[in-house]
């Protein structure tokens, strides 16, 4: 199990950068491979805080065997910078 004062360290930080637009996504698990409850704990409940901050703020989407959190403030529609390819 996470400790819990890391957890706090790592949402407060988190919290920050989302606030900045700076996650788009969270690969949180997958539940296919023998790691992600090694212990018999899933990773929902012993990272808890991390998993209560990912729910506030993110959709859950299922790719496969992933989860796969998308942050609620992303959009498909940020600026990209355009490829100009000379000769073409």
């Amino acid at each position: 199990m996470f400790s819990e004062p890391v957890q706090i360290i790592y949402v407060k930080e988190w919290e920050k950068i989302y606030n900045e637009n700076k996650i788009p996504f969270v690969i949180f698990k997958s539940s296919d491979w023998w790691g992600s409850a090694i212990d018999g704990i899933p990773t929902e409940v012993s990272a808890y805080k991390i998993a209560e901050f990912n729910i506030k703020i993110i959709n859950l989407q299922k790719i496969g065997s992933y989860d796969i959190w998308i942050a609620n403030n992303f959009s498909v529609s940020t600026p990209r910078k355009r490829c100009i390819r000379k000769g073409i």
